[in-house]
């Protein structure tokens, strides 16, 4: 394997981080209630769409009836109702506004580690381990290949010259 190579693949957090903040930069389905809390009725949910803005990873879009930019995430808390039904997601913004979300699994997985990279909070859960585990196993596959490429179907290194032929003349082969 040639330094390049070596060098090429990056460690499986590097990877992760990427792809957890691009997933959230995506339009996501959720139902939010804005200034909603843990006792909010989750039937009065609006289905919206939201995704962290690619210029600004801390300003999250919000589109339901109307679109709306939300700016500067200040904190981020994952919390489920008293009777464990409902898991969702609470935002606070630098305006003290909070918007307040549920979704599936993987979605609220996705933005509170998302979002709390991109805060700097201490973060480690299943979804972390597993994504990591996933990029840990891609980067080993691609290694295992890239050897077993090389090794049987590397290009041949070119043979010295024999010693035992008189020197050819050039132009007696173009001549044929």
């Amino acid at each position: 394997m040639s330094m390049q190579d070596s060098f090429s693949l990056k460690d499986p957090n590097f990877y992760f981080q990427r792809y957890v903040i691009s997933s959230c930069m995506q339009d996501n389905d959720v139902h939010g209630l804005r200034n909603g809390g843990k006792s909010s009725n989750w039937k009065k949910a609006i289905p919206s769409k939201i995704g962290l803005q690619e210029n600004n990873w801390k300003n999250l879009d919000i589109k339901d009836a109307i679109s709306i930019t939300k700016k500067n995430i200040q904190d981020i808390e994952i919390d489920e109702t008293d009777d464990k039904k409902v898991r969702f997601i609470t935002l606070r913004f630098e305006d003290k506004d909070t918007y307040v979300f549920t979704a599936n699994q993987e979605v609220l997985d996705q933005f509170y580690t998302g979002i709390s990279l991109i805060l700097n909070k201490p973060v480690e859960n299943d979804y972390m381990a597993q994504k990591i585990k996933e990029f840990t196993d891609m980067i080993t596959s691609r290694l295992k290949f890239k050897r077993n490429l090389d090794k049987d179907f590397g290009i041949p290194q070119i043979p010295p010259e024999p010693t035992c032929f008189p020197d050819i003349d050039p132009k007696v082969l173009a001549q044929n």
